[in-house]
């Protein structure tokens, strides 16, 4: 819930960054990213954010389609509590994503990209 708050306290500031000090942060639902210019940034891959959801995403990013997104995800890990079927990252419509220095364990799909053009990924390991 708070996570979410923060994104959505720089949407309605229409863009800016959620900075993740080091730490396990615990989501059980998918935190959706809907509006340009909100990007996060961690403190390495020691700032964790942990699905506890067994079938949800841990990320969603969705600002329709053929809109330069102007969003990032860099320095951060994405895992589970326990296997998920859901996916750590998904794009479905934004372009020009970048995920940079992005960890990803324990979902059964790391990034997933629809509808979306000139997504980078650099440095990510899944």
């Amino acid at each position: 819930v708070a996570i979410q708050a923060a994104s959505d306290r720089v949407e309605a500031r229409l863009g800016g960054e959620v900075y993740f000090p080091r730490g396990t942060y615990k989501i059980t639902s998918a935190i959706g990213i809907d509006t340009v210019g909100v990007c996060w940034r961690g403190a390495g891959r020691k700032s964790i954010i942990k699905n506890f959801g067994t079938t949800t995403n841990a990320i969603s990013i969705n600002v329709g389609s053929a809109i330069d997104s102007k969003i990032y995800i860099k320095d951060l890990a994405i895992t589970a509590n326990t296997t998920s079927s859901g996916k750590a990252i998904v794009v479905t419509n934004g372009n020009r994503v970048k995920i940079e220095n992005v960890a990803v364990g324990l979902h059964r799909t790391g990034i997933y990209c629809s509808a979306v053009q000139e997504a980078l990924a650099l440095n990510c390991t899944i």
